[in-house]
Order: C-alpha cells, then structure tokens, then sequence
C-alpha cells in the first residue's frame, strides 16, 4: 500500500521554532487529490533525529509520479465490506478500491477490495495517529486472517488460515525544516515507524489450529508531516530493519481539494495531449445532460468553469497557462470525474 495512500501539501504559517502537532484537522477528506513523485530505487542515509533539525532532501529523485484522491466511501462496490470506513480511493489499473478510516484517533488503512479478492485489516493498520507531536510514542495493532483451501491428485481437500500480525511502533523522533525538490516546508514533524510483520500458516482439522510455519520481518519507514497542510503528509522513506539505509522514496508534488466530492477516481477522465502546449482533448465525459467542466490550479484554485451539454469530448485552451499540473473536473447528474494534466509550453 505506497498508494497511499501516500498525499501531498501546501505550507503553514506556523512559526519555525515551534514543535509541529499533527490533529485530527490535518487528515484526509473527501474530495482530497494529492501527486506523489516516487524512486523506488533510492538509497542514501537516514537524515538525523531531534529537534530543529535542517533536513536537506533536495536531491531526490522523480522517477514515477503518482496521482489519487479521496472519495467517500459510501456508494462504492466494497462499502459493506468495509463498513468502519469513511473514505475511499480507486486504482484503475487494478480495479480495486482501497479503504480508510480518517477519525479522532488518526488516519488508519482498512483494506483493499476487488473482484478477485477482499483484503482485510481488522484491527486497521494505523498510518499516522493524532493527536501527535514530538516525543510522542504509540503502538499498532493490525490483523488480517486468510483462509483458503486446496485439493491434492488424491482428492484429499486441504484447510489452510494465513495470518498476518502487523505491530507498528509510532515515534515523533525530529522536527524541523524539510528542503525538497520543489520547495522548502517549515515545522515539518518526523515520525519513525518500526513494523513488524508476522506470518503465520496453519492446517485447520476440525476445531484444531495446527501451526504449519512461521516467519517474522521488519521494516522502518520515516514519514514527515506538515501541520496545516491539505493534507499534512509531505515525505515518506523506507529503510532495512535497521533503519539506518533507505530503498524507497515518496515526497509530496501537488494537492488539491475539489470542490465537488470525487465519486470516481483521479484517472477516470481521459486527457491529451499530456502535456499539453496549446491545447487539450477531455474524453470519456460521458454528459448527455447539461454538466460543467472546472479548471483547477495545482493549489485548488478555480481557474475556469465551462458550461457543456450533450458530449463526449471537449477541447480547451491551454495557451495562455502558465507551465505546471492542473487539474479537471467534470459535474453532471451522471457523477463527477477527475483528472489531472501538464502544461509545458
């Protein structure tokens, strides 16, 4: 789960030397659209931890970049399954949704469902909980139970429970300035996560439980976090069991909160050129009513609403746009749609 869930911000006018809380405010909601750059082939040193810290990642590299959004998870093909949680997001290439609970006591993932198969947190893995500031530690809990079944050349069937435990230790280490690629983010807060994973396979007879393996790994991953942004989350490293060496890298690019509620995901409209220098086609509209289409800056801004009917395609002009991402959005009774694009003159 990198998606993730995974999402990106704008600043706070917080004052540098203050210590960064991360509140219930600063989570996710519906509507949120973020773009992640990712390297899953980084490597480097873990920056230090403490407090005031200069943390110089400028030198990062972007060599996927990753959009989603938030939508409500009311509606949506799993909600049942999922019932504790409140959002959602939709991947496209896979068909499946993923499912979180944003709430009082943090940001927490439920699972993943799909037509193939339903993957299950119970408890819910926690991503970062709140309220939480420097020096703060917390413990997780989370749980996923699958059972399958197979039959051998004999036809002899086969009961099999694989499970998961996945315990998370949460520690505020470091707060400070974060120096990225595309900007610097004052009264960011670090917080270390030490998981732990256990994998356990048994044979089920009857009422018995025999265990048939186990094995056990660790993982750290450092994640930043920037009060008052859209969506507070800004960087996140993963590293070995140490901690000490990095394999993976994700930092915030762009967000931006819709005015209309997504009940699509981010990829659903159809946009090109993309880039675009002059101009851009919008397919997949899919508006046999009067609808709007909405130009969006990287920031949220509104820059433009077009008024269409009766279409499935639509040209803009992009000419006078400034280089950079932006965002469209179509709102009809046939549902809301998202998409983003590059202009590059």
């Amino acid at each position: 789960m990198k998606k993730l869930y995974l999402l990106l911000f704008c600043l706070s006018s917080l004052a540098v030397n203050a210590q960064p809380n991360i509140t219930v405010s600063d989570l996710p909601v519906v509507g949120l659209a973020f773009t992640m750059g990712t390297d899953s082939l980084f490597t480097g040193t873990i920056p230090a931890a403490g407090a005031n810290q200069n943390w110089n990642l400028s030198t990062l590299l972007n060599r996927l970049t990753d959009t989603s959004g938030f939508m409500s998870s009311a509606g949506t093909p799993y909600a049942g399954t999922f019932n504790t949680s409140n959002l959602a997001a939709y991947d496209d290439e896979t068909n499946s949704y993923s499912y979180f609970t944003s709430g009082t006591n943090g940001f927490f993932i439920n699972g993943l469902g799909s037509p193939s198969m339903n993957y299950i947190l119970q408890p819910a893995q926690c991503f970062i909980p709140v309220p939480f500031t420097f020096g703060d530690q917390q413990t997780n809990v989370a749980r996923n139970v699958i059972d399958t079944s197979y039959t051998d050349s004999t036809g002899t069937t086969y009961f099999l429970r694989n499970v998961v435990n996945i315990t998370s230790v949460f520690n505020a280490d470091g707060y400070g300035t974060l120096t990225l690629p595309n900007g610097v983010l004052n009264n960011t807060l670090r917080v270390k996560i030490t998981e732990t994973r256990y994998d356990s396979l048994f044979s089920l007879i009857g009422p018995l439980q025999i265990l048939i393996g186990s094995s056990a790994s660790q993982t750290t991953h450092y994640r930043w976090f920037q009060p008052g942004n859209q969506a507070a989350y800004v960087l996140g490293i993963e590293a070995d069991s140490l901690g000490t060496s990095a394999n993976f890298s994700e930092y915030l690019l762009a967000s931006i909160i819709l005015n209309v509620p997504q009940t699509r995901d981010i990829s659903a409209l159809e946009l090109s050129p993309n880039p675009a220098r002059d101009k851009i086609i919008i397919s997949g509209l899919n508006i046999s009513d009067a609808g709007f289409i909405y130009l969006y800056s990287s920031t949220g801004a509104l820059i433009d609403r077009f008024a269409i009917t009766n279409t499935r395609f639509l040209s803009l002009d992009v000419s006078k746009l400034q280089n950079g991402l932006y965002y469209i959005q179509s709102d009809s009774h046939h549902g809301n749609h998202v998409a983003k694009f590059m202009v590059s003159h």
